[in-house]
């Protein structure tokens, strides 16, 4: 019996050396060996006829090509004998030793109670351990026989013969599988005998066991099996590895509930397949179709499972379908990345390649797959490589990190080194992601890494860097303060534009149809450019395409066109949501933890009218949010909306949103001029379209249509009639917010002023500007002898409403004072139009709202300091909304 430690291999190898050396004797000849040598050489005669005259004489050649396929022929029928006798030694090995394996699935089901020992006094002394140990020899045995049997050529079934003579069909083997008369294929032999053993010993196979024992689904195991099923020549071998893989699929969904510890494996393999690195050769060359290949032999299992009568659970099927499917999602995954990588110019749909790997990732766990999860985070990482998205190329790497991290490598505190040598790894990658950072001028993301590094390098002990990276640090916060500071702190201030596309058709699946995704681009890129890109991108995704037709957001997206080959798209410019609209979204929504990134858009109507623009008192708007899953930028360039929520504001509450954002662009100058870096250009237009009445309308318009004395009558989102008490107090909202609009206007006239007398007098030292420093604006200091001033410190500081007002350049003269010619500041003329149409808009402001208001007080204060010359108010109407 052969030893479970001895190696078929040497074998077959020392016996094929001795017949090559040219020996003449052979210590394991076949039977008969003489008559069918004999047989052979007349077989290699011609025939001659009865009346030839010329005697045949075969040459020199001949007779050698004749010797030396027939000591091919002698090897092939040796590693036959061989091969079926070790294979029979085996299964007389299972047969006598069942008993001993069977003891560990009582082992493992104790309710099966103990089993029927005919000879109980030889299974006295025999352990769980040491039937676990025969099992793991017998799987070792069998796949080291398939292994060197796949190897051989003759026993793979690959040099096909022709026939067998009688003499040879008079002693066939009971193992022959043969049914045309060819000779047997051990390979296919052999798996089938594998078949039979997994399921006869399935529930032992999966049992939990001593850790390195071999296991039937170990790697290596199920790489071999996959490089049969996939490389095998002769189809009949290549469906029986298909089988015998279906087969170890089902048994450990039988066994455990789940395909995956039969999954991980194959994951692996694939994954070494069709990424090869330079540290890790492939140990075997898989093209992409074979695997394909081998997933469609597979599926014919599903079948032959259920017409069998076997112990499967009824799930099984569906589940199995669904695992063949994502393996084949897999497969398809990798072929588009790779075409897109060797040819970029060639792919037509970089996000949906994107998308794809991205699925890859989300289905592997860096807790039981990690190296394979970061083998496809750096494929895809370098796919943003290949196209110089290096924000993208950022959040890869910043992936594998955090994976590695998660996953908790090297945080064994026995191994010391181990640990040392990941935290180094990590050091590495994180400089590699601050370099891809730098390189996208993404400097939030750069700043964050180097915050990280920090850490990292403190902890191993590093002071040199560590030093180092402090003076980046110093220089990476100027420049974000500097680029925060030019953008005036406004919140939508993003080096990106994005776009929601949504697209459908005859010749588009309807499941498309029905999604909507968020692209982003540089904010570079036009709508138009982007409009043409996506064009060209249907019609080569969509080869039958005739034509791509843009349709608008109020029209419906198919139109009355009843061509099938006709795409209708529609592209939207979207922003990114502010904070406070996710906050109203939170406390309106049911599923509110799921708003964490949101963009809109809006899109204005009128009711009652086909036209989308009226007057101010019927404007209405209908805003969309759109949620999806992740901030950008991420690891993709679009994504799929996930929630989505239509607000309609009403004509008032449309104004009000208008003056909003009219506030925070004057906030935004404000804050420009309070470091210094005020645009007088920016500055101008910005003024230009708040003060100048002449542009749409303006605050006039606001005032006549919602605030005038007798105002039409406001109408709700529905288009119903407000009552009383809600019409006031939107009425009430709206003054308050325009006095507060008014003040910003005020400011933002000061700094234009002190801007063009600063840029026509560049060489005079300004004496006091609006920035100047003032000590009553700062917090007075803490004093024990204030009265309550202990019970009042635990409060948050509320905002001053009096700072814009308190500013001395506000008190100080009005405009157009009489004071003496020394006092007297060049201003431009448009500036001097700007501050005629402020004093008319206050008047308007003093005069037109007929109620008492919060910040009426604070516009009394502003308009004392401007010319008086308003007609007389109208009657007040009550001073709050109850």
């Amino acid at each position: 019996m052969l030893s479970p430690k001895s190696n078929s291999a040497e074998f077959f190898s020392d016996t094929s050396q001795t017949a090559t050396d040219g020996g003449t004797t052979h210590r394991s000849l076949p039977r008969n060996w003489s008559k069918q040598y004999a047989g052979q050489q007349r077989r290699s005669v011609p025939n001659a006829g009865i009346d030839e005259k010329v005697a045949y004489t075969p040459s020199v050649q001949k007779l050698e090509e004749v010797a030396s396929g027939q000591h091919a022929e002698e090897i092939a029928a040796l590693q036959q004998v061989v091969a079926i006798t070790a294979l029979r030694v085996i299964e007389t090995v299972v047969d006598q030793y069942e008993v001993v394996i069977r003891l560990i699935e009582v082992a493992r089901t104790p309710r099966l109670g103990a089993p029927e020992r005919h000879d109980n006094s030889s299974l006295n002394g025999v352990s769980i351990n040491q039937a676990f140990v025969l099992l793991g020899y017998i799987t070792e045995l069998l796949f080291q026989l398939l292994q060197q049997a796949s190897s051989i050529s003759g026993l793979a079934g690959e040099m096909e013969q022709e026939t067998t003579t009688e003499e040879d069909q008079k002693v066939d083997d009971p193992l022959d599988n043969s049914v045309d008369g060819t000779k047997p294929c051990f390979v296919s032999t052999l798996l089938q005998h594998l078949q039979a053993f997994v399921w006869r010993f399935s529930a032992a196979l999966f049992a939990a066991r001593i850790p390195g024992l071999p296991l039937a689904h170990d790697q290596c195991r199920i790489q071999l099996i996959i490089s049969i099923a996939a490389t095998a020549k002769k189809s009949s071998v290549r469906c029986h590895a298909a089988m015998l893989l279906s087969q170890l699929l089902a048994v450990c969904y039988e066994q455990t509930g789940s395909f995956l510890l039969v999954k991980a494996p194959v994951l692996r393999v694939f994954t070494a397949a069709f990424f090869p690195t330079t540290s890790k050769p492939p140990l075997l060359k898989l093209s992409s179709t074979s695997l394909r290949d081998l997933l469609d032999e597979m599926r014919a299992f599903a079948t032959v499972s259920r017409d069998r009568v076997l112990s499967l659970p009824s799930s099984f099927h569906i589940q199995f379908i669904e695992l063949l499917n994502d393996l084949t999602t897999k497969v398809h995954a990798y072929e588009r990345w790779h075409s897109a990588f060797e040819d970029p110019t060639g792919a037509y749909d970089f996000e949906e390649i994107e998308e794809g790997i991205d699925r890859v990732l989300e289905d592997i766990s860096p807790y039981w797959l990690l190296m394979e999860k970061l083998v496809w985070l750096n494929a895809l990482m370098r796919l943003h490589l290949r196209r110089d998205r290096f924000a993208e190329a950022v959040c890869c790497k910043l992936a594998a990190v955090e994976c590695v991290q998660r996953a908790g490598l090297g945080d064994d505190s026995s191994n010391i080194l181990y640990f040392g040598r990941v935290q180094q790894w990590i050091i590495r990658e994180l400089f590699v992601a601050r370099g891809y950072a730098e390189r996208a001028d993404w400097i939030e993301k750069e700043l964050s890494i180097c915050e990280l590094l920090l850490g990292c390098l403190k902890q191993q002990r590093r002071f040199k860097e560590y030093q180092e990276m402090l003076r980046c640090v110093d220089v990476l916060v100027g420049r974000l303060a500097e680029r925060q500071e030019s953008n005036g702190g406004q919140q939508n201030s993003s080096a990106f534009s994005f776009y929601r596309v949504r697209y459908a058709g005859g010749c588009v699946p309807a499941l498309i149809s029905k999604d909507e995704f968020i692209y982003k681009r540089s904010k570079f890129v036009s709508l138009g450019e982007f409009v043409g890109e996506m064009k060209t991108m249907l019609r080569a995704k969509y080869p039958q395409c005739e034509r791509v037709d843009v349709v608008p957001e109020p029209k419906p997206l198919t139109g009355g066109d009843s061509n099938p080959n006709v795409i209708f798209l529609r592209v939207t410019t979207v922003e990114e949501a502010l904070q406070i609209d996710l906050s109203r979204l939170k406390a309106t929504q049911p599923r509110s933890s799921d708003w964490r990134v949101a963009f809109k858009f809006a899109v204005p109507f009128t009711r009652d009218s086909a036209s989308s623009y009226g007057k101010t008192s019927e404007q209405m708007k209908r805003i969309t949010f759109l949620s999806v899953e992740q901030t950008f930028p991420c690891r993709l360039n679009r994504q799929l909306v996930r929630l989505r929520h239509e607000e309609v504001r009403c004509p008032i509450e449309n104004s009000v949103d208008d003056i909003q954002k009219r506030c925070a662009l004057l906030r935004a100058e404000i804050n420009k001029e309070n470091v210094g870096k005020t645009d007088l250009k920016t500055l101008t237009l910005v003024l230009k379209g708040s003060v100048d009445t002449h542009v749409h309308g303006g605050i006039p318009e606001v005032l006549d249509s919602f605030l005038a004395g007798d105002p039409a009558q406001l109408v709700d989102a529905e288009g119903r009639y407000m009552s009383s008490h809600d019409s006031l107090q939107k009425r009430h909202e709206l003054a308050n917010l325009l006095v507060e609009f008014a003040q910003l206007c005020w400011q933002c006239l000061l700094i234009s002023r002190e801007a063009f007398r600063r840029s026509s007098q560049p060489s005079q030292h300004v004496s006091a500007s609006p920035t100047a420093f003032h000590p009553q604006l700062l917090p007075h200091h803490f004093a024990l002898h204030q009265h309550d001033a202990v019970n009042d410190n635990f409060l948050p500081p509320l905002p001053d409403t009096n700072l814009l007002l308190s500013r001395p350049v506000i008190d100080s003269q009005p405009l157009e004072t009489e004071s003496s010619p020394a006092l007297l500041v060049e201003v431009s003329p448009l500036q001097t139009e700007f501050e005629r149409s402020f004093a008319s808009l206050v008047d308007q402001l003093k005069s037109k709202i007929p109620f008492t208001y919060k910040n009426a007080t604070k516009l009394s204060r502003l308009r004392f300091s401007l010319p008086s010359s308003s007609p007389a108010p109208v009657a007040p109407l009550p001073d709050n909304t109850h």
